[in-house]
Order: C-alpha cells, then structure tokens, then sequence
C-alpha cells in the first residue's frame, strides 16, 4: 500500500534525523490514509523533535486510534518531562506500565520524575524496580544511589 510506503519512509528520515523530510512523507501518509497510527505517532515524534508541539496533537490521535499503543505514552511522557508537567508524564507512565509492566524506561522514566518532585520512597521502589527488570539500565542504579544520597 502506498500509505504504508510513506510510513516507512518517514521512519527511515526520522532515524536518519532528516526531519523535514520525515514529516513532509509521514503528512503525505496521513492524506492517503487518514488513520494510519504509525504515520500519526512518527510525524508527532518528528515535530516534537523539531520543536513544534503541535507534535502533541499527532501522538494524541494516534492514542486515540489505537489506546493500547504504549510507545505513544511513553513518548508524550517523555514530551511532558521535558516541559515540567510531571504529574501528567507520571499518568503516561502509570499507562504504559498497564499496557507493558517489565517496560525499563516507564519504571525509570517515572521513578526520575518522582525523585524530581521530592518523593524519594516512590522513587526508590520505581528505580529499584527498573533494575529488577533490567540489570544492565545503567542509569537506574544511579538515579536510585542518588536518590538515596538524597534521602540520607
């Protein structure tokens, strides 16, 4: 299908960082199909990368095309950290953890953003969790040493 070639070619510009390139084929995507979900949550992840959070809105019809698609919380997670909305990025993560519970980067995603907010036991349970989950994440030993430090 012709949409789904866009698709793909949106994501090979995405991860080549050929942004302008990823969000002009992904918007083509759209036109030729108007619910395609991929072509929604990369254009989102393109112009958020850019700096445009109209990106937003792309990553919220995608979730609403498709609620059990995580990486589209996990990413508007991602966007509301970045702009100092934690508790609604805690929520996205809280979602993603429903849809996908061994998730790493939900658990130290959200485990980083209570620590932030000064909740160092729910920090701790989160990071600690991450590293039960996957030995090898790096930063959630840490984000949980220091999350400790903090505490003591």
């Amino acid at each position: 299908d012709v949409a789904d070639l866009h698709v793909e070619l949106g994501r090979c510009n995405l991860k080549l960082n050929r942004l302008a390139a990823a969000i002009e084929t992904l918007t083509q995507a759209i036109k030729l199909q108007t619910d395609n979900v991929d072509a929604h949550y990369l254009l989102g992840i393109s112009r958020l990368r850019l700096g445009d959070s109209a990106g937003l809105a792309d990553i919220n019809r995608a979730i609403a095309l498709n609620p059990a698609m995580w990486q589209a919380y996990l990413s508007r997670a991602s966007y509301f950290a970045t702009v100092g909305r934690f508790p609604k990025a805690i929520l996205d993560c809280n979602k993603v953890m429903q849809l996908q519970p061994r998730c790493t980067r939900a658990l130290f995603t959200r485990g980083c953003l209570k620590m932030l907010m000064g909740h160092s036991d729910f920090a701790l349970r989160d990071l600690s969790q991450a590293v039960a989950v996957d030995p090898t994440c790096a930063l959630a030993y840490f984000n949980r040493a220091l999350c400790w430090t903090r505490q003591n």
